[in-house]
């Protein structure tokens, strides 16, 4: 039987991660959205459902909607919508060929820098059939690691290009206080182009610049460590600085991509501060936030090698036991200590754990965004790290377990291959069964958060989510309980209370709705949503000057919100106050030309100002956005009666009645504009069909009694 050859085999591997990756998670294409996220970033948004549309397009450039910059992500959201709308299974399936082709990029980019085909391949089956990744596929919502990571990985590829380009030498020469490219200058743009898409899809990635200089020391071996012994932190420390100031070009070359960085990390921080995503070190000590990251590391390193209980929450660690910390400070110190000492013996060793530890510092508690302590989802990147740790931690237990067997060669030997082959086999089916399981999880967001709380019971966040999940289904009462519960777990959580108040008002219960929304308010007063709900609960109140306080508050808040001048807008026409209620009409539809409410009530007012000329115009625009918008039909045939065109409004209260046939106004007015017409016979059927429907209209008997009588007379 003919050998294959390395190419063959390559390729094999590459078929063989791809096939298995794609049939493990394909279930999950048949789940549907979940309750955390997937509204807001898909259901509910305008600006993704609408497509790849202009106003879509700058909208996802421009917008922090979320405590987030991400465009590139808003931009592949709306990619999907053009292709799927809201059908979830597209949107699942995109992620699934992300996550499909981030396996092979793993392992392309390992097999190229290693020339190692098997640990490279075990890395990346680790990293396609990880439990804890299934978060970061199987969520519609977080498109944003899979797409952040096939760019972060494109651009180390880019970079290594670049590095083993034609023209040899060190990359960039320094001259005097210049340098200039030597390497290939097109690998070298399409790096910087690839980590600035990486950054506008998810700014985790800022640690990029970090992990290039990793890979220049090993195995680039572009940056090279003098002779002298590694024996401890003050000779690591020295002969790394060393070998720093040798190789300046190469630490200069890095410059544009730590400008990114730093672009990436200051919009990013203030996007997230200006919505509030930020806690401040008064809610949250920098203590308490040292003290939980050092944890956080052990936390992320026990899912990793025994991925069990497996939730999409874990709340916040308030009180760290301190002998734990200072344990873990010292583990982490020694075990980073032993891996730079033994760099020249194992340098895939320390490569892996400083790529875990470095990739995880944007999200590992410092700086803490949001109430949950841990997220699975944050391993994505991570992850490839300690899977190298594993792998060729692995590799270098067996050769010693087997010396013999390996002698002379880096490769293992038989006996080895064998035992490592084995376990290798035994870890991914035991891999493959849990991710199985994990998707199902994902199927909806009730299924999701009732596994939550099986895993830690007294999880706040787990059933506020889970009450989201029953609102959605239309269970509000079942909600309300669950939102209750968040909130005596967990008193401060405003979420809880936001979202208990706005089912409450939803189902009119107005006056236990306030103090729940205002609950909110007063743990964060910028929260605008809160200022909108509870100014549309004054406002079904017809407490209007309470309920335009509110949306004024939110007006500042958020002036380029499209939705709070509408509101606005709407209070005043409520109080007459027409002119004032034309500019913020005005204000509405400049932020968003095809808001048909706001065009049709702009047209109101300015009926009522006697600008009939201009409100027609904006009733007729408001039809043309919302063709399928019953009171937009309304309003739109009243102003062509008042303009004394009966033919058109005989089309639109004609188009009102399929969508309301059983609303006496439409069968009225109609009847009116058959009149004006002269068609007596369909004008009577639409009289006689109005009184049937509202037996006590006085004002159409009459007219239709005048019109049956001045038919007869024509008629003799």
């Amino acid at each position: 039987m003919k050998k294959l050859s390395p190419r063959h085999i390559f390729l094999l591997v590459c078929l063989l991660l791809a096939g298995v990756t794609t049939l493990s998670y394909w279930p999950m294409t048949r789940n549907g959205f979940v309750s955390i996220d997937d509204g807001p970033y898909i259901l509910q948004n305008e600006h993704v459902r609408a497509g790849l549309t202009g106003p879509s397009l700058v909208w996802g450039l421009k917008t922090g909607f979320f405590c987030s910059w991400m465009p590139a992500t808003w931009i592949s959201h709306m990619a999907d919508c053009q292709l799927y709308g809201v059908n979830p299974a597209g949107h699942h399936f995109t992620n699934l060929l992300l996550h499909v082709a981030n396996t092979l990029l793993v392992f392309m980019l390992l097999q190229t820098l290693t020339s190692r085909l098997w640990p490279s391949a075990l890395v990346a089956a680790l990293f396609a059939w990880h439990p804890t990744h299934v978060e970061s596929v199987a969520w519609a919502s977080e498109r944003k690691d899979v797409l952040s990571t096939f760019f972060f990985l494109l651009t180390i590829l880019a970079y290594v290009g670049y590095v083993r380009g034609p023209v040899q030498g060190s990359g960039f020469s320094v001259q005097g206080s210049r340098f200039k490219v030597q390497g290939s200058r097109f690998w070298y743009a399409a790096s910087l182009l690839l980590f600035a898409l990486a950054l506008m899809a998810k700014p985790m990635v800022v640690t990029l610049p970090f992990i290039l200089l990793l890979l220049d020391f090993w195995p680039l071996q572009r940056i090279v460590l003098g002779p002298e012994r590694l024996s401890n932190v003050a000779t690591a420390i020295r002969s790394l600085s060393q070998a720093l100031l040798n190789n300046r070009a190469v630490v200069l070359e890095k410059l544009p991509f730590f400008f990114l960085s730093l672009m990436g990390s200051i919009i990013t921080f203030l996007v997230q501060k200006s919505g509030g995503a930020v806690s401040s070190l008064k809610s949250l000590s920098l203590q308490v936030r040292v003290e939980n990251s050092v944890l956080n590391y052990f936390r992320y390193i026990g899912k990793t090698f025994w991925p069990a209980h497996l939730s999409p929450l874990y709340p916040y660690v308030d009180n760290p036991s301190k002998i734990a910390v200072i344990t873990g400070g010292v583990v982490l110190a020694m075990v980073t200590l032993a891996f730079v000492c033994s760099i020249r013996r194992s340098p895939a060793l320390l490569l892996g754990w400083l790529w875990f530890l470095g990739t995880l510092v944007p999200v590992i508690g410092l700086i803490q965004v949001g109430s949950q302590s841990i997220a699975d989802r944050y391993l994505y990147i991570p992850s490839i790290g300690l899977f190298m740790v594993l792998v060729w931690g692995a590799e270098s237990v067996a050769q010693f377990l087997f010396p013999r067997a390996g002698q002379g060669t880096s490769e293992p030997g038989r006996p080895a291959s064998l035992a490592l082959g084995t376990a290798g086999f035994l870890i991914l089916a035991a891999c493959l069964a849990l991710t199985s399981r994990q998707i199902t999880y994902w199927q909806n967001g009730v299924s999701l958060f009732q596994h939550a709380i099986q895993i830690v019971p007294d999880n706040f966040l787990a059933f506020d989510g889970l009450g989201k999940a029953r609102e959605d289904t239309g269970d509000k009462l079942q909600a309300l309980e669950l939102y209750q519960k968040a909130i005596d777990l967990a008193p401060t959580y405003l979420q809880a209370h936001y979202n208990k108040g706005t089912v409450l008002s939803d189902l009119g219960r107005y006056d236990e709705a306030i103090p729940e929304l205002q609950a909110a308010l007063k743990i964060d007063p910028q929260y605008a949503d809160a200022h909108h709900n509870l100014g549309s609960t004054y406002l079904k109140m017809g407490r209007l000057d309470d309920a335009f306080h509110s949306f004024t508050t939110e007006a500042k808040i958020r002036p380029e919100n499209s939705t709070v001048h509408y509101s606005l807008g709407t209070v005043r026409l409520m109080q007459s106050r027409f002119g004032e209620a034309c500019d913020e009409f005005s204000r509405a539809v400049a932020l968003k030309n095809d808001y048909g409410d706001a065009h049709r009530s702009f047209g109101v007012a300015l009926i009522n100002l006697g600008k009939t000329n201009e409100g027609f115009l904006h009733f007729e625009k408001a039809v043309g956005v919302q063709p399928d918008n019953p009171d937009s039909r309304f309003n739109f045939g009243l102003a062509c009666l008042d303009q004394n065109k009966p033919a058109e409004a005989e089309a639109q209260f004609a188009a009102g009645l399929k969508l309301r046939p059983q609303e006496s106004r439409f069968h009225y007015r109609l009847a009116i504009a058959l009149a004006r017409q002269h068609k007596s016979k369909e004008a009577i059927q639409q009289y006689e069909e109005t009184i049937r429907l509202a037996p006590d209209f006085a004002q159409a008997r009459s007219e239709l009694a005048a019109l049956v009588a001045s038919d007869a007379a024509r008629s003799q």
